[in-house]
């Protein structure tokens, strides 16, 4: 629904008058201008960059080593210092946040170039991991806008992974020490991401940062949760002991009750936490219970997109509510019809998950509604 339509329900419902409504349309135009004027002068600035860049990549044999890396460091050096000039001044804000996007990325072409220049040998992936680990500290300090937050938390997550789990590969041999570390991995670090955007200093002091950190945590877990599924059309699973994810669950299950038993959290951070915590149970109950079987595949994406839709609907998340049934009901089309087969076959499995569905509802409806009457 547009703001307009969202607002004349609000006047018509009596939460609003006329006046606030069409105050509240000036100003929302007010700000689309502004973004759309910043935008179209951000991709001019851009064009202009990549035209300098494809001017000095045609003539780049014929530059002297020192002038690239001399006019490299004069540019990365004068970002920096338009970034540490401009950090306390709101009406530069737009400004550093630019100067330190540009300087993120140069920091990157420079590290490249001087693995060129001096013949340094190592892997693309090693000058990424100095680049990354060189350049979190000044995102974390200096990044404001919501932009660069978003960008640098979801490097953070595909890179770290990736990096570990290249590293296990290299290391150890041992299935069940792999799985651990793997698990590890994909459990914690959503739980750690969110809990870091969480700490209240933190979010404090770095809103933009601590906001990026919770909801790419938040998607991580999710995705993580429902790509757990996928194990299941393993035609042959790894050689390891089921007490490994055992071990996990039910440290996921201790993890969620201390964290929950701490007063400070709000309805909001409260389900975040269940959520979290459940995506990490949905990790293990594939690897504890093996078995190929696409039918079981379908059951857990269900149930754990079900139980996510619960916990959005009790804190009153109408828009993840509806993106849960939306992604519950696409699953169930391409589950019934990779169970089913033919369209008689596939039209009773349709009919059987429609019904499954609503028995769900009605039998949430009435548990909340024995609990409620329990506890007044």
């Amino acid at each position: 629904m547009s703001l307009t339509g969202k607002l004349q329900k609000w006047v018509d419902a009596g939460l609003i008058s006329s006046d606030q409504q069409t105050r509240i349309i000036q100003h929302e135009k007010g700000f689309s201008g502004d973004r759309w004027k910043h935008g179209i002068i951000f991709a001019g600035l851009f064009s202009i960059l990549l035209g300098i860049s494809l001017i000095v990549a045609a003539n780049w044999q014929e530059i002297s080593w020192q002038l690239k890396l001399v006019t490299h460091f004069a540019i990365n050096i004068a970002l920096a210092c338009l970034v540490w000039t401009w950090r306390d001044n709101p009406e530069k804000m737009k400004h550093r946040e630019v100067a330190l996007f540009f300087l993120w990325g140069l920091t990157l072409t420079l590290i490249a170039l001087m693995g060129q220049v001096f013949q340094m040998g190592g892997q693309a992936m090693d000058a990424v991991r100095v680049w990354f680990w060189l350049t979190a500290p000044m995102i974390l300090l200096f990044a404001q806008s919501p932009f660069i937050a978003r960008l640098w938390a979801i490097a953070f997550v595909v890179y770290l992974p990736w990096d570990i789990f290249t590293h296990i590969e290299n290391w150890t041999q041992n299935e069940d020490l792999r799985l651990a570390i793997a698990m590890e991995t994909v459990i914690g670090l959503p739980l750690a991401t969110w809990l870091l955007g969480s700490w209240p200093r933190f979010a404090s002091s770095r809103p933009a940062i601590g906001r990026a950190l919770r909801n790419v945590g938040l998607l991580c877990a999710l995705a993580v949760g429902s790509a757990a599924g996928f194990v299941y059309y393993a035609a042959s699973l790894e050689n390891y002991h089921v007490f490994v994810p055992g071990i996990y669950a039910v440290a996921i299950i201790g993890l969620r009750f201390l964290l929950q038993s701490f007063k400070h959290w709000d309805a909001d951070e409260r389900g975040a936490i269940d959520l979290l915590c459940l995506a990490g149970l949905f990790i293990c109950a594939p690897l504890i219970a093996p078995a190929d079987s696409a039918l079981l595949a379908m059951i857990h994406f269900v149930s754990f997109w079900l139980l996510a839709g619960t916990i959005w609907q009790q804190n009153g998340h109408d828009h993840m509510v509806s993106v849960a049934i939306a992604v519950i009901t696409l699953r169930l089309f391409a589950g019934f019809v990779e169970l089913f087969g033919n369209m008689m076959m596939s039209g009773f499995g349709f009919i059987i998950g429609g019904l499954v569905l609503i028995g769900l509802v009605y039998g949430a409806r009435a548990i909340n509604k024995r609990l409620k009457g329990a506890g007044a």
